[in-house]
């Protein structure tokens, strides 16, 4: 199943060509999409009639959506955790052959966490957030996933709530992209591999990636 956070804009609704995208390569595959506070989610009307639209009223970014359509879905084998300004190329199910498949992942150092708008050093917030739930502190040396965005197994759902990571909740855009280091961290120390991707390495988000199977649309949202 596709799990997809939307956080509706009428001024760039890239939901529709998200959804558009999915029906055309995964037909027959079922497309949840959750809602994060939109200001007007009239848009449900307008989306395909086989989509099933979760008014979650989330307010704590994409790590929460998978954690909300997981908690409702926890029999379903395999999660396709995407943004909804990710558009599928063509059809993707070949990462089910695998526990689990991301879109990009980085190494830090040299891509380190940053700072939000205050100056508030993340790192910090982080390693805070990981003893707190995790048990744990942030390691020296990892690797992160771009966008916190996911294909997995049902068993990788299944580890990273036994982990406790659902339980790290972003509060703002900055946080959220510490969560992305945090997931990383997380799935590495369960043993799984996030560098398999379909875009390879990068941090970088105005490179140029491959595009053979999906593409990313930048969207100026916070």
């Amino acid at each position: 199943m596709f799990v997809i956070p939307c956080k509706f804009n009428e001024k760039n609704p890239i939901i529709f060509a998200c959804v558009e995208a999915i029906r055309k390569y995964h037909p027959g595959e079922k497309i949840f999409v959750i809602d994060s506070n939109s200001t007007d989610i009239g848009y449900r009307n307008d989306l395909d009639s086989s989509v099933f639209f979760v008014d979650a009223k989330n307010i704590n970014y994409q790590l929460e959506a998978y954690h909300i359509a997981f908690k409702d879905n926890s029999k379903e084998d395999f999660f396709y955790c995407i943004h909804d300004s990710l558009i599928l190329q063509r059809n993707i199910s070949f990462v089910e052959k695998s526990d689990l498949t991301t879109v990009r992942w980085w190494s830090s150092p040299p891509v380190n966490m940053g700072w939000d708008e205050s100056g508030r050093d993340l790192s910090i917030w982080a390693n805070e957030e990981m003893e707190k739930h995790l048990g744990y502190s942030m390691p020296l040396e990892y690797k992160g996933i771009f966008g916190s965005m996911l294909f997995a197994s049902n068993k990788v759902f299944q580890d990273l709530s036994k982990s406790g990571v659902f339980n790290i909740l972003a509060r703002d855009k900055y946080e959220s992209c510490a969560v992305e280091r945090i997931v990383g961290i997380v799935l590495s120390n369960l043993g799984y591999d996030v560098t398999n991707s379909l875009q390879g390495e990068g941090g970088d988000l105005f490179s140029v990636y491959d595009e053979t199977f999906v593409q990313k649309i930048h969207l100026e949202r916070l």
